[in-house]
């Protein structure tokens, strides 16, 4: 028996109560509203228990939902992709077919054909022209000269603007470094010259030249990407030509003075030795 200072239901204060009776000194009324079940409280405890796994099962429908989704998305944008390589394969493909038609007089476009369009349509393609190179970033007055140059030469690209924008995405992601709408302006006729062989221009220079000039040098003389393996040749006899004419110079300085000014590489070189020696 021990004596309690609480205060408890039917006991006095300072009445020996049993060991076995509460000995806090805690109010009955908090002492009981802990210990004692509260009518329900089974039940709201159940109810606990299933909104959570109520919730789990919420949050595993939405994430298999979205997984869908996400799977979904990953299909089709695939399917967006392959369409869209398929497409510039065949823009390629129709684009060397017109350059090498136009490499090989034999399988050219004949007079009638040159000839057909009329003076509607000739304003009328000059002017989607003008358009499209206007928002291609050249200057009003380039952007006219390109475009009446090429209706003046009846250019295959003309009449098709799809394909001329491939023409001009293939060239640009082989010269990188280069502003291919410029070139094009400064020679129109690049645009019909097959990727390979700007692709064998560009290897020639820059096996002989300072691969960091090669942009300059473009720049300069856009005609010097058309030649392919003639340049390979023009290169050779230019570098003997500058030699004969500067025997004491490096052929380093050669190159350099070259790289300089490459509309060299466009005379020709045999009858500068000539006339040397």
């Amino acid at each position: 028996m021990v004596t309690t200072h609480c205060l408890t239901r039917g006991v006095r204060a300072g009445a020996q109560v049993p060991c076995s009776w509460s000995t806090t000194c805690e109010p009955y009324s908090a002492a009981h509203r802990r210990l004692r079940i509260r009518p329900g409280s089974q039940r709201r405890r159940w109810y606990t228990v299933a909104a959570a796994d109520s919730g789990n099962s919420d949050f595993e429908d939405e994430l298999e939902k979205a997984t869908r989704e996400a799977a979904e998305i990953h299909l089709k944008s695939a399917e967006l992709a392959q369409q869209q390589t398929r497409r510039e394969l065949e823009l390629a493909t129709e684009t060397d077919k017109i350059d090498e038609s136009l490499a090989e007089p034999s399988r050219g476009r004949s007079e009638d054909q040159i000839v057909q369009w009329s003076q509607e349509t000739c304003t009328a393609v000059e002017e989607e022209l003008h358009s499209y190179w206007i928002s291609a970033g050249l200057r009003t007055t380039t952007a006219e000269a390109l475009a009446r140059s090429m209706v003046r030469t009846r250019s295959p690209y003309a009449m098709d603007l799809t394909l001329l924008h491939a023409k001009v995405e293939r060239l640009q992601r082989t010269l990188p470094d280069s502003d291919v709408p410029k070139l094009l302006a400064a020679y129109p006729g690049l645009l019909t010259t097959e990727i390979s062989a700007v692709v064998t221009s560009c290897i020639y220079l820059t096996t002989n030249f300072d691969p960091t000039s090669i942009p300059t040098m473009i720049e300069d003389a856009p005609q010097l990407l058309t030649l392919a393996d003639q340049l390979n040749h023009r290169i050779t006899k230019t570098l003997h030509a500058v030699q004969c004419l500067f025997p004491k110079a490096s052929m380093d300085d050669i190159k350099s003075a070259i790289a300089e000014e490459p509309t060299l590489l466009l005379k020709i070189p045999e009858q500068v030795c000539v006339l040397v020696g």
